[in-house]
């Protein structure tokens, strides 16, 4: 290796440095191929940010019943995107709001190149729900889709089709993958805090998530308070080893989620996972968020990053935790390094 490549190396962010070493793993790609799967991956991303906002305007019909609720209150201590409700009348307000949140969804619906209408759809995204979830709890359904809509304000202004530079379907493709980043983030901190409550519960000698009994008592408990009849919940609440191997290995599912935005093999498999695994609470437990069904299918399960062909053998090197055993093992000189394994000499260029 060169001085100049070694000096442009250690002067790149320490973050990219981290990220290129031990966590980016892609198929290898001639600069030919490498145009292909580009222009390939910026067509994909396109119809994949259209149906997001035609899914958007679906969840603002969806959600229609939920309006004459919140025209009916009288009295609302709103949460802060919403305080602004204290300084008019809260049913012309409400009213308001609710009228600009339909007219900027039936217009990022027709014209979504238009970032002014992007960035309003957000906004008034952000306003339905600090006011749904100002009178009660808030409930989490919409958070990863709200993060998703800000973050695709920053995509490119004006007709995408006639953006033909590479740095011009960089810059793009960059912005559906950190959606994707902020997708995979959001499940990480939720494993991270189920791995550590269930730590917690191991240190104070509690039932909890490695518990072989934790996740029937989970079931059993939400289903006597709630009066659920669902599907399969009373088999997990009597039948322990299934629920319990199942929980175990979701925690492993939503803990390592934040590994596979640098793994374009994984997208459609951990896509898919992650939809399991709300289809499991539906039936086990009686609740769901269709909201993040959806983006989990168009982020990952249709992913434009994904690889034209799934290698099994690829996917499975590229899995959290296996991917570094067989690093190791391959440094070692105990076996040559898959393909799937070998580090890239080349910067770190996720969304190419």
């Amino acid at each position: 290796m060169s001085s100049t490549s070694a000096a442009e190396r250690w002067s790149s962010p320490v973050l990219i440095r981290f990220a290129h070493r031990h966590l980016w793993s892609a198929p290898r790609r001639t600069p030919g191929e490498h145009v292909v799967h580009q222009r390939r991956a910026f067509e994909r991303a396109g119809y994949l940010v259209r149906l997001f906002y035609a899914f958007s305007f679906l969840w603002v019909i969806e959600q229609m019943y939920m309006w004459r609720t919140l025209l009916d209150v009288r009295e609302m201590n709103p949460l802060w995107p919403a305080r602004w409700l204290h300084h008019v009348d809260l049913h012309t307000g409400v009213k308001v709001a609710l009228v600009f949140y339909l007219l900027a969804a039936l217009a990022v619906l027709a014209f979504p190149e238009l970032r002014i209408f992007r960035f309003l759809y957000a906004v008034g995204l952000l306003e339905f729900m600090a006011m749904v979830n100002s009178p009660t709890k808030i409930n989490h359904n919409l958070h990863a889709w709200l993060y998703c809509a800000f973050i695709f304000v920053l995509l490119p202004n004006g007709p995408w089709r006639r953006r033909r530079g590479i740095m011009e379907r960089y810059r793009f493709l960059s912005v559906v993958w950190t959606a994707q980043l902020a997708v995979l983030f959001a499940y990480t901190l939720t494993g991270v805090w189920k791995v550590v409550e269930a730590l917690f519960a191991v240190r104070d000698g509690r039932v909890g998530g490695f518990h072989p009994s934790g996740f029937s008592y989970t079931v059993a408990d939400r289903l006597l308070r709630t009066d659920a009849q669902t599907l399969i919940g009373p088999f997990f609440a009597t039948h322990e080893l299934p629920g319990w191997a199942l929980f175990v290995g979701t925690m492993y599912l939503e803990t390592c989620s934040i590994v596979v935005a640098f793994r374009p093999r994984l997208h459609k498999v951990w896509g898919l996972g992650l939809i399991a695994f709300h289809l499991g609470t539906q039936v086990v437990m009686g609740f769901t968020f269709n909201q993040n069904v959806a983006l989990l299918a168009l982020l990952f399960v249709f992913s434009p990053f994904s690889p034209e062909e799934f290698v099994v053998k690829d996917v499975l090197l590229d899995l959290p935790g296996v991917h570094i055993v067989a690093k190791r093992w391959a440094r070692r000189g105990r076996g040559s390094p898959p393909e799937a394994i070998v580090a890239h000499e080349e910067p770190v260029e996720a969304p190419t």
